[in-house]
């Protein structure tokens, strides 16, 4: 469950008890939480941060990750076919899901403050009664529209009765512009938030992080290193830990910011009765029974279709529809590339 690195990311825990106010007092008001923060969080941005906001108002925002869903035809197909690939998001990189407020603009430093008033949303929790935990990210972003609320620029139109992406993904107007990140992939240098509850699963999928130890309960800071390429490999040092000092924000690419909101797309399955030329796009055969249209746009969308499977699954055992003994006359997957 837990894993990550970085140059120094802190956390100022100022209550650990969520529930408490007024014991010994009488009436309705015995159950208010107060208003004093669960924790406090700094967050530094890098002068390259500072130099891409282009004089655009600079504010960052902690944004809980999403739970990645397994997307069988990339991880199958992906690797050996660009047209897909380019459809499908980083296994490995950071989900967007529940963003908070946004912090006050920085200062003229780069520096930012900002109050957690509430435990993270159970939609970004992952576990169960004994125990869950939930990791965040804090972005940089230029804030466009001056509405200090955070949201995404324009996303291309779904296609064929494509559902748009899970999580916060690309909104609809002008949107933020993701500038810097804390945490925005597996592969690289980590500095994350992370909430635990209750037991800790070491053994967790739910980005993992390799070598870090047991994180305490409630608000920590976990600084890791890339995840290995491969097992055995020498990991990083990798540091947990609740102080004053800021979680540093890095400078993205812009190959970056486009995996981080486009990282929501998922493919989905047809049946070849809709017609081979019923999607728009590149026509890219998988396999002689399986082929993929990928529709064009800033983050593409990829529609699989193969002669036996399910909608819900390209690849079940018994199938929705079977046209392996008689494919269409457009079939054009005559044999496995």
């Amino acid at each position: 469950m837990a894993h990550s690195r970085a140059v120094g990311a802190r956390f100022h825990i100022l209550a650990a008890a969520v529930f408490g106010a007024g014991a010994c007092s009488s009436g309705l008001e015995d159950l208010s939480l107060g208003t004093r923060p669960l924790a406090v969080l700094h967050a530094q941005a890098s002068p390259e941060v500072l130099a891409a906001s282009q004089g655009e108002t600079l504010r960052a925002v902690l944004v809980w990750a999403g739970l990645r869903p397994s997307d069988v035809p990339c991880l199958r197909y992906g690797p050996t076919h660009p047209k897909l690939a380019a459809a499908c998001p980083d296994p490995y990189g950071f989900l967007p899901a529940e963003p908070e407020p946004m912090f006050p603009a920085a200062d003229s430093q780069g520096r930012f403050t900002f109050e957690l008033t509430r435990l993270p949303p159970a939609t970004v929790s992952v576990g169960d009664a004994r125990g869950r935990v939930a990791w965040a990210s804090v972005l940089a972003v230029a804030d466009r529209d001056g509405d200090g609320i955070f949201s995404l620029g324009s996303a291309p139109t779904p296609k064929d009765g494509m559902e748009p992406p899970p999580g916060i993904g690309p909104g609809r107007g002008p949107g933020d512009r993701i500038v810097g990140a804390s945490f925005f992939s597996l592969r690289e240098p980590q500095d994350r938030v992370g909430f635990r509850e209750g037991t800790w699963d070491a053994f967790s999928w739910f980005y993992p992080a390799p070598g870090c130890g047991e994180p305490p309960g409630g608000y920590f800071v976990l600084h890791s290193g890339p995840y290995p390429n491969s097992v055995p490999s020498t990991l990083e040092p990798c540091t947990i830990s609740a102080p004053e000092q800021a979680v540093p924000i890095s400078r993205l690419s812009d190959e970056q910011v486009h995996g981080l909101e486009c990282g929501g797309r998922r493919t989905w399955s047809v049946s070849p009765e809709s017609g081979i030329h019923g999607g728009v796009g590149d026509v890219e055969c998988l396999t002689s029974e399986v082929l993929a249209i990928v529709s064009p746009g800033d983050c593409p969308l990829a529609m699989i279709m193969p002669l036996a499977g399910c909608w819900d699954d390209p690849f079940c055992e018994k199938p929705d529809w079977d046209f392996r003994t008689h494919p269409p006359d457009d079939w054009p997957c005559g044999t496995t590339p």
